[in-house]
Formats: C-alpha cells, sequence, structure tokens
C-alpha cells in the first residue's frame, strides 16, 4: 500500500482516470464528486454483482459509460501501481470483499496456488480436458453421442 490506513477508517481517493468525477474508498465503495444529471455530488455508486461474481460499477462521464470491477478500481487508487503481468488477489478468497487490507498484486500462477490452497478450484474441472477422456464413452468401449462436444478440434485438453 502507498499509505498506511488505520484499522476501520475510511480513507478516500480519486479514481484513475476519472479524478473529476468519482472517488473510490479503501472499503471498496464509490462516490461521486461531480454533479450529473440527474445525480449529485456525494452520492454513493450501487454496485451489481457481474456473471464472474465480481462486484462491478458502471460509471457515466459525458454520456460515457464505463463498467469496471471494484476490485481494479481499488487497487489502481491504493495499491502500487499494477506490475506487469499480475492480477489482483482477493487474500480471503471472498470475490465481493474488496477491501484495500483483502486486496494484492499477484502473478497468475500464485493466484491459481491461492484459489487451490482456499479450495476455491479443484482438479475436477480438468478432466473432461484431458488426454484420451471422451464422455461418450462408456466402460464397455462404446461411444454414445448425447451431444456432448469437444471445446477442442483436437480432442486435447489445453491442461493437459
Amino acid at each position: 500500500m502507498s499509505e498506511a490506513i488505520e484499522v476501520g477508517r475510511e480513507q478516500w481517493k480519486p479514481i484513475v482516470g476519472l479524478e473529476d468525477w468519482y472517488e473510490v474508498s479503501s472499503h471498496g465503495r464509490l462516490r461521486r464528486v461531480h454533479v450529473g444529471p440527474a445525480t449529485y455530488v456525494g452520492r454513493e455508486v450501487r454496485p451489481y454483482i457481474h456473471k464472474s461474481g465480481y462486484l462491478n460499477v458502471s460509471l457515466s462521464r459525458h454520456g460515457e459509460r464505463l463498467r469496471r470491477p471494484i476490485h481494479l478500481i481499488v487497487a489502481d487508487a491504493f495499491l502500487c501501481p499494477r506490475p506487469e503481468g499480475h492480477e489482483i488477489n482477493h487474500k480471503d478468497g471472498c470475490k465481493l470483499n474488496n477491501h484495500i487490507d483483502n486486496l494484492e498484486w499477484v502473478t497468475p500462477h500464485e493466484n491459481q496456488r491461492h484459489a487451490f490452497a482456499l479450495g476455491l478450484r479443484s482438479l475436477s474441472h480438468l478432466v473432461p480436458f484431458c488426454r484420451g477422456f471422451d464422455p461418450r464413452r462408456r466402460p464397455e468401449g462404446k461411444i454414445v453421442d448425447n451431444g456432448w462436444r469437444n471445446r477442442h478440434r483436437d480432442g486435447l485438453g489445453r491442461f493437459c
């Protein structure tokens, strides 16, 4: 973190790229700092849960709408600049907890290891993509087409 934040004390900083329009807090809340149509200064921006499970917000400036995940906005404002090839990790594994103390920059490999360690991911999702696996094949060796399609043309999984 660029500055020490007292436990329980909420600190506000401008959103990178929208400095004159919005602020983000160390607790993951956003508010307007510029008057707009049908809104006022200080109005808190209401987040929504994206299909990925992360909290996102829809921000507007001069009629242009920007949709961004809150954890990236918080990290850009409170953590060091994003290192090349890094992504955000939620330390407690909860995608909805965007408090600055719960976020850190990690490599994709570190993020995957963390997810496995917390039990958020398992190896079961790899099975259908492994070499030689065909869910249509029955134990007796017959292939039954039940509408399942390979995700990869060659039938080899990207994880093998």
